[in-house]
This record gives C-alpha cells, sequence and structure tokens, in this order.
C-alpha cells in the first residue's frame, strides 16, 4: 500500500474514533448538566417553599442553643433613629465561660463599661475613678437592668414565637445561613409597653443550627416624638474554653 493511502487510513480511522468519543461523551456531559441543574433547583425550590412550621423549628431550635449555651462569644450594637437622626445607644462585646461567669465591655450612652461576674461576685470597673467596684454575694446579677441591656441573649425570652417566615439563604462570616423573620411575644411585658412593631430577623447556621446574626427593630414614641430601635448582635465560639478571672486591683467593695 502507498504511503499516501496509509495516511488517509490512519487519518480515517482516527476521525471516527474522535467522532464515536464524542458521541459517547456528549450524552454524559449532558446527564451531568442536568443533573447539576436539576440539584440546584432542588435547593433553590425546597429553601424558597420552607413552611412557617419548618422555619419556627429552625428559629426554636437556634434560640435555645442560644439560652442554654455554657460558652460563646457576642458582640451587640443599639441603634436609635429619631427624626432622621442616629444615635448610638451602646456597643458591647462579651465572652461567656459558663453560666456563672462572663466578662462584658464597651460603652453605653457614652459611657465606659467593663463588668466581670465571677460565681456571686460582680466585678465594676468605675468610669471615674478606675477602681473596680465589688459587690459579693450578688446572685440576682443577672436579673438587673444592666445585665439586659449588655447581654443580647438576654433579648430572647419569649412567650410566643409568633410567625416565623424563611426569607432566603445568606452567608454570615462565610457560613451559609437560613434567613428567618419573625414579631415574637416577649417576656418581658415592659418592652411591649415601650416598643411596638417589634421584629426579629435571624441569621441560623444550616449546618450547626447555631443562631449567628440577629437584628431586632421595632418603633416607639415618646411625647409625640417617634424613633425606630435597631440592635444588631452576632454570636460565636459557641462551646469554646474562655479564661475569665477577676480583674487585678479589684478590693474595693461597693456600698
Amino acid at each position: 500500500m502507498e504511503l499516501k493511502n496509509k495516511e488517509n487510513l490512519f487519518k480515517n480511522v482516527f476521525k471516527k474514533e474522535k467522532t464515536t468519543y464524542r458521541k459517547k461523551q456528549f450524552p454524559l456531559i449532558f446527564l451531568l448538566i442536568v443533573m447539576i441543574l436539576a440539584g440546584g433547583t432542588y435547593v433553590w425550590q425546597s429553601n424558597a417553599n420552607m413552611s412557617p412550621t419548618a422555619a419556627s423549628e429552625i428559629a426554636a431550635i437556634a434560640i435555645d442553643k442560644l439560652l442554654n449555651a455554657q460558652s460563646l462569644g457576642y458582640s451587640t450594637e443599639s441603634l436609635l433613629t429619631v427624626n432622621g437622626q442616629q444615635i448610638c445607644y451602646g456597643t458591647i462585646e462579651g465572652e461567656k465561660a459558663d453560666k456563672d461567669t462572663y466578662h462584658a465591655w464597651g460603652n453605653i450612652l457614652g459611657s465606659e463599661v467593663d463588668i466581670y461576674q465571677i460565681g456571686n461576685t460582680t466585678y465594676r470597673l468605675d468610669e471615674l475613678t478606675h477602681q473596680w467596684l465589688v459587690i459579693s454575694d450578688n446572685p440576682f446579677a443577672k436579673e438587673s437592668m444592666l445585665i439586659a441591656e449588655i447581654d443580647p441573649a438576654a433579648n430572647f425570652y419569649f412567650s410566643s414565637l409568633g410567625t416565623v417566615a424563611y426569607l432566603e439563604a445568606e452567608d454570615v462570616n462565610g457560613a451559609k445561613c437560613y434567613k428567618l423573620s419573625l414579631s415574637p411575644v416577649l417576656s418581658d411585658e415592659w418592652i411591649q409597653k415601650y416598643f411596638t412593631n417589634i421584629n426579629y430577623t435571624l441569621w441560623v447556621d444550616q449546618k450547626t443550627g447555631y443562631l449567628l446574626k440577629a437584628l431586632i427593630t421595632a418603633d416607639t414614641e415618646n411625647n409625640g416624638t417617634k424613633g425606630t430601635l435597631s440592635i444588631i448582635s452576632e454570636f460565636s465560639d459557641y462551646g469554646e474554653s474562655f479564661d475569665i478571672e477577676a480583674p487585678v486591683n479589684s478590693s474595693k467593695t461597693a456600698k
């Protein structure tokens, strides 16, 4: 056989095999694309069509984990908008080592706040003297008004969740979350006395079920002046270890 004929035969065979391979490959690629699209559509539809019952269950579990967390870190910022002007009510960061031990610091209405709770003893920094005030045998510290202001978890005691709605999937610090909306009935009646249209937006980690972020909004009115309160809180380090000890030079006892 002449060299030219052999080359043509080789080219024809190669072309035939290449075409056959493409024919075999195309259905497989097409099938994979269909499966990926179908899977994505299923996930989107399942989230978009999440029932209020399922959303309520996710919210309830997340709040229960928050309130019963043995340890966690948090930050919170409270903003009040009146006549179009935004006022920062307070910014607080905190660490909770266990149910009887925490440290919170920041400011409330421009005043410095630094407070430790270790067992039944409270250590509070005096802003003027910069000395530590010690309140011994203070088992009711968690029930004080100040604790409600420095511990954002205190805003999650509900008589009822109300109707919970799924909004969308959204990332918080790299974690994919369920974004939920609810208008609960709060256990503290005084809050509902001074605030109306109280609404919570929650971001719940889809993998762990932990509440990672929350936005609380409410309307208020005083002597005809209307305002809007916004509290933005973030929670992290659930179950992590925090080494919290009494501050040094904390010998001055508060009277």
